[in-house]
């Protein structure tokens, strides 16, 4: 039997057990992408439109106008009403693919390979579960079941970001670390630096935890992927000026709003995020020589340390992103878990969607200190679930 024809099987088992859950994501899909094109991308009800359209928009500017332009919030504004695009352009020629379906069945498009990406996410979490735990299955099986029903995809699939793309790069790069196929590992990281700059505390981290054997090899993969962008960087300088003023100088949050990073709890006290992200930086760097030594394995936990930070310390977290975090959660509390794990698995998503309340009038200040806290209190449990002793 071959080893693709062996991994097809695998699927078709794993789509068995889970095809309740399965279709639940499904279903949640379909309805949440029939009400966004019923409602002109307008869900929530604001003057834009939804984050899909930002890559459609940018992309089709990218291609067929200035190619600067992107990074003109004013001008992307005015001319397509959606917000800045804040990410590296190389991505551009991906969603330029969609742009000659329209924006409506480009936008379905998409969801539906989020919705696959979702799916094959899931089976390489059964895949991990297969090659790690002693106990295999079935210690895995019940995080999946909350994975496909938690209330992020929801808020993913309505605003159409790219956080399952995310996800399957971050899980197929775990995958692939626990297989010890370090090339494939680090080029998934690379991947998912390509089409959003969240794991760049993933990078750094990883880096720090390879071994003198490995660590030219993770370095040389995680790059690959992002060579295109370091081209069009290079050569329009006019990229690279507007990618840093977007997100380093006119970026500065003073106010409160619906972050559901740790680093939104300052902002309830008037402190700037960018002075949130320097002393975050610092500290969190400086943690990791710390806890590190007392780590076992040092090349997982730098994946997992490096989400947790992003969460802790970036302005501009929404809930969304929890998408990518939770096949990494999924991994630490199957193979580290104690009894807690489970519950806190189930209540993090939740306490993050209480910014709905925000909508009705309630305070968002208190549910910015509520989701804050939530986030801090998490990191820490996962934090310390590596320095205790395995129990699976």
């Amino acid at each position: 039997m071959t080893a693709e024809l062996k991994v097809f099987e695998e699927f078709i088992c794993f789509s068995r057990q889970m095809k309740k859950w399965i279709i639940s994501n499904a279903v949640i899909c379909i309805i949440v992408v029939i009400v966004t094109l019923f409602t002109a991308f307008d869900f929530v009800f604001m003057p834009y439109l939804n984050d899909f359209s930002i890559y459609y928009y940018t992309s089709k500017t990218f291609f067929e106008s200035d190619p600067t332009l992107i990074y003109n919030a004013e001008y992307m504004f005015e001319t397509y009403s959606v917000l800045a695009y804040r990410y590296l352009p190389a991505e551009l020629f991906v969603f330029y693919l969609f742009v000659p379906f329209g924006l409506n069945i480009a936008y379905v498009i998409f969801s539906a390979i989020s919705y696959v990406l979702n799916l094959l996410s899931a089976f390489f979490l059964y895949r991990i579960a297969k090659k790690i735990l002693k106990e295999g299955w079935e210690v895995m099986r019940k995080y999946i079941i909350v994975f496909f029903l938690m209330t992020f995809h929801f808020s993913n699939y309505m605003t159409g970001q790219v956080s399952a793309i995310i996800a399957f790069c971050v899980t197929a790069s775990i995958y692939f670390y626990f297989s010890k196929r370090i090339a494939l590992s680090s080029l998934f990281i690379g991947l998912s630096f390509f089409f959003k700059p969240i794991s760049a505390f993933v990078i750094i981290f990883s880096i720090l935890a390879s071994s003198k054997s490995h660590v030219l090899k993770r370095i040389i993969f995680i790059v690959i992927p992002l060579i295109p962008d370091a081209i069009l960087f290079l050569t329009n300088r006019g990229l690279i000026s507007g990618f840093i003023k977007l997100n380093f100088v006119d970026l500065n949050e003073t106010s409160v709003t619906p972050s559901i990073s740790f680093s939104n709890l300052f902002n309830t006290f008037g402190v700037s995020s960018t002075w949130v992200m320097i002393f975050g930086i610092v500290f969190l760097v400086s943690s990791w020589f710390f806890i590190s030594k007392h780590v076992k394995d040092k090349g997982f936990f730098a994946i997992t340390y490096g989400i947790l930070c992003h969460f802790l310390i970036m302005s501009a977290v929404w809930d969304t992103q929890v998408l990518f975090l939770y096949p990494v959660l999924a991994v630490v509390y199957a193979f580290y878990g104690n009894g807690q794990s489970f519950k806190i698995y189930i209540l993090y998503p939740l306490t993050c969607s209480l910014f709905a309340f925000a909508y009705a009038g309630f305070p968002l200040v208190i549910l910015a200190v509520i989701v804050s806290i939530a986030t801090l209190l998490l990191s820490i449990f996962t934090i310390s679930l590596f320095v205790r002793p395995r129990i699976n």
